[in-house]
């Protein structure tokens, strides 16, 4: 069955000195989901995850009700976060439709990382140049990190 999952966070006191930290915090939560019956695995770098209900969980009822609930209390414990909403999608060609949104995202994520994870910020040669042009935030940081260095 196709599946896929949207999680929308509302939150608060992220700026360029904790940013990098809290997505880091945010994006290994996911892999403390504890709902019996249900397991995932992930490729992070393909932006993929694999789910699998068992089928005793499914005899007993589970739900993506349950699914999307249990993301919910998560991400909910956090301090930071002020909301969450969960999307669960089953149609293929809406996951489709969906993909250009996501490796956006994704591209931003990837700019964030590599400002962290590597040494050199020579923004002439970086592929990801226009992304942190188009994105306010992620220049500031660039700029907290090569005050830092």
């Amino acid at each position: 069955m196709p599946f896929g999952k949207v999680i929308l966070l509302s939150v608060t006191d992220f700026d360029a000195d904790n940013t990098y930290d809290r997505y880091q915090e945010l994006d290994l939560l996911r892999f403390k989901l504890n709902l019996h019956g249900y397991m995932m695995r992930a490729a992070s770098q393909q932006m993929r995850e694999w789910s699998r209900i068992s089928k005793k969980a499914l005899d007993h009822g589970i739900s993506l009700f349950d699914l999307g609930s249990a993301w919910i209390d998560l991400y909910s414990q956090l301090p930071y976060v002020r909301g969450v909403e969960v999307l669960l999608v089953t149609d293929a060609a809406v996951i489709r439709q969906m993909d250009p949104m996501a490796q956006k995202v994704f591209q931003y994520v990837r700019a964030m990382m590599k400002m962290h994870e590597e040494t050199s910020l020579d923004c002439s040669t970086c592929e990801y140049q226009s992304v942190c042009n188009e994105v306010q935030s992620l220049s500031a940081m660039r700029k907290k990190i090569q005050n830092r260095k």
